[in-house]
């Protein structure tokens, strides 16, 4: 079977590109040459990021910090974590939007789909991975305050992601604290593979 994902961003691409026309008089046209070179690029998440590599610069690092956050987010938090207004940061959102790239949803936007955001996430250097999701974990432990519980999964999920970086004892032993706090939620809602991974 066929990814319906795939195929429906190929088919966009090769319109958007040229390759793929309707013409009212003779229908529908094509260059076949250019459909067969299309065709070599055999994942949804190459295509999806030719598809953000048409985005500007400073919108293309806007929504990698977006995908690091995760499939959903809000715009004040990634306008935090982007070090901009929420005005200039829903800027670069929008224009995601007119790409497709991401999609308007309730009072934040998410990405069209998971391959979308992998594709936008790659955009973030490796090295520079671990200090985005320390980052975000302490926003999201600031924004939290006295209700840290609701977001012990999100904090902890990139808290461990960022333990490469983190040097201290003192640092490393919040970091353990947090996952079984994590742990136990985890298995006090029967999610006990999620819960083997915090506790381990």
């Amino acid at each position: 079977a066929g990814n319906p994902y795939f195929t429906k961003v190929f088919l966009t691409s090769l319109r958007e590109e040229g390759i793929l026309a309707f013409e009212p008089q003779s229908g529908w046209t094509w260059d076949a040459s250019r459909i067969v070179g299309m065709a070599a690029t055999e994942s949804a998440v190459a295509l999806a990021a030719l598809r953000i590599s048409h985005l500007p610069q400073e919108t293309r690092r806007v929504v990698s910090l977006a995908a690091a956050l995760g499939h959903y987010f809000e715009v004040e938090t990634l306008a935090t974590i982007c070090g901009q207004g929420a005005e200039e940061t829903e800027a670069h959102l929008i224009e995601a939007c007119e790409e497709r790239a991401l999609l308007k949803h309730g009072e934040g936007y998410r990405f069209e789909h998971d391959q979308v955001q992998e594709a936008t996430y790659s955009l973030i250097p490796d090295e520079a991975r671990p200090e985005t999701h320390l980052r975000i974990s302490r926003l999201l432990r600031d924004q939290a305050q006295e209700d840290k519980p609701a977001k012990i999964f999100e904090i902890v999920d990139h808290l461990n992601r960022a333990v490469s970086i983190l040097k201290s004892l003192e640092e490393r032993e919040d970091v353990a604290r947090l996952n079984l706090d994590a742990g136990l939620k985890a298995k006090g809602t029967a999610a006990f593979p999620s819960a083997f991974q915090y506790f381990s």
